[in-house]
């Protein structure tokens, strides 16, 4: 009956139906059984049989199109199941991951529902950090308090697996972080508060470093008990590491807590220079003092003198730093100078005076540019922060910073552009920090290990306490 629908369906057709030889082949059929008048019938005249034709012996049973077609789809059905099958938890190892294993949709449709629980907790986050802000009390703990409750470790509201769905999020917001922080800089304000940031980043550097080797060595041995059976210069090489740890600083926090009370003047300014140059110095550091350290743990383990393989990996530690920073650097100011001609470009004069009938549309595009804007915002810091990654994963080391590309940026974009453009990204800004911020120190309290830390509850208390003292004694600076 199928194959006599498909006849009459080829007879129907604006196609002739070609006539076929013995031999050819029809579909995964082969024909056989020639008339005698030297020629075939028609392709459907040897599938339904008959004196004059038929299927060859040991031949497939023939099938007709929609069958064929079934057997297709369940192979591409098939094919399907197994793609999504080796794509499952992919999501929870990054959106890098999703992107090389031709994850993308599969990692969205886990994202989603993970997303979607974070977005409720950052609201009731958000209502209670409202009723606590006439308090004095900074929205910022109260984002890190809600995530600790709802995380892993408190309500588990959101799992473990769902919070590491999320971790690019870790992404959008230092990119959108460096560029506000760029963008903050103003060039007039930095020139006179230079002097006073200079001398407060380096007491701050000079005292915390210094008095961190200090008193790890000193007391490392009552509150970090591996330090017990490590040689001297594995104790000096651990001490100088933690000291590194001690001088860093976390522009997030800074800038949120500017963000929320629209803090303004010198000493915001002098603030906000310390923490943008104290990234670049930390980072220098830590080449610097991977180079002693390579050095000092070869020295102690090699015989005859060969610690000086390990001074050859600091020393190209460091070159590849500088490198990195120079580049970086420079393709924050090239970016800084395109970003506002791309994104904040000049609609046509006139273009929102319009007849009465066509205002609502005028208003519609100018609601979409705006909207498009400040999405170009987030994702060019986030491109910059994944660059990265896929640069970690295919080629080993990143050729550029996404930090100090951001931050170059920004202070590229705020300070060389026009006033208009100068203007829309300090909106850009302002509309996009709250929901940046909430999110981003939400989830950063979903994320918090309260295990590792009370595990480990006698380094920090050496760390946070020795580091506390030694912050307020160097901010006065020198000088």
């Amino acid at each position: 009956m199928k194959s006599l629908i498909t006849l009459v369906c080829l007879a129907a057709s604006s196609t002739p139906i070609t006539p076929l030889d013995e031999g050819d082949v029809w579909g995964d059929v082969v024909i056989s059984g020639a008339a005698e008048g030297g020629s075939n019938s028609s392709a459907p005249s040897s599938i339904l049989g008959g004196d004059e034709g038929g299927v060859e012996r040991g031949a497939a049973v023939p099938v007709d199109a929609g069958e064929v077609g079934s057997g297709a789809d369940a192979e591409w059905a098939a094919e399907s199941a197994e793609a999504a099958e080796s794509c499952v938890g992919v999501a929870g190892e990054g959106l890098l991951h999703c992107y090389l294993e031709g994850c993308v949709a599969e990692c969205s449709n886990e994202i989603a529902p993970a997303l979607l629980l974070l977005l409720l907790v950052g609201m009731s986050a958000h209502t209670f950090g409202s009723l606590l802000s006439g308090l004095g009390f900074p929205a910022i703990t109260t984002f890190l308090f809600f995530g600790v409750v709802a995380g892993p470790y408190g309500t588990n509201i959101v799992s473990a697996e769902e919070a590491a769905k999320l971790t690019w999020l870790n992404n959008v917001a230092l990119g959108f972080i460096g560029l506000s922080a760029g963008g903050k800089l103003h060039l007039n304000e930095v020139r006179e508060n230079l002097s006073a940031a200079v001398s407060v980043l380096t007491g701050l550097v000079s005292v915390t470093w210094v008095a961190s080797v200090l008193s790890t060595l000193a007391l490392g041995d009552l509150f970090l008990p591996f330090l017990v059976d490590l040689p001297l210069s594995h104790r000096i090489s651990a001490a100088l590491l933690i000291a590194c740890l001690a001088v860093a600083r976390s522009p997030s926090s800074a800038i949120a807590i500017i963000e929320e009370l629209h803090a303004k003047g010198p000493f915001t300014t002098t603030v906000l220079t310390v923490t943008v140059l104290m990234d670049v110095v930390v980072v220098l550091l830590f080449a610097l003092t991977q180079l002693v350290v390579n050095a000092l743990t070869a020295a102690g383990e090699a015989e005859g003198g060969e610690g000086g393989g390990g001074a050859a990996a600091g020393a190209m530690l460091l070159l590849a730093f500088l490198k990195q920073t120079l580049l970086s650097v420079v393709a924050g100011a090239l970016l800084g100078f395109a970003y506002p001609l791309v994104v904040y470009a000049r609609l046509p004069d006139g273009w929102c005076r319009t007849p009465a009938p066509v205002a609502p549309l005028a208003l519609l595009v100018g609601a979409l540019v705006a909207f498009a804007q400040r999405a170009a915002f987030l994702l060019t810091g986030f491109a910059l922060f994944f660059g990265e990654e896929y640069d970690e994963v295919t080629r080993g080391a990143a050729r550029l910073n996404p930090l100090v590309v951001c931050m170059v940026t920004g202070f590229i974009a705020s300070n060389f552009s026009s006033v208009r453009k100068a203007r829309l990204f300090h909106a850009s800004v302002t509309d996009l920090s709250g929901p940046v911020y909430l999110l981003f120190f939400t989830f950063t309290g979903i994320t918090m290990d309260l295990g590792v830390l009370w595990r480990n509850r006698s380094a920090c208390i050496l760390l946070f306490g020795s580091r506390s003292v030694f912050i307020v004694l160097g901010s006065p600076g020198w000088g």
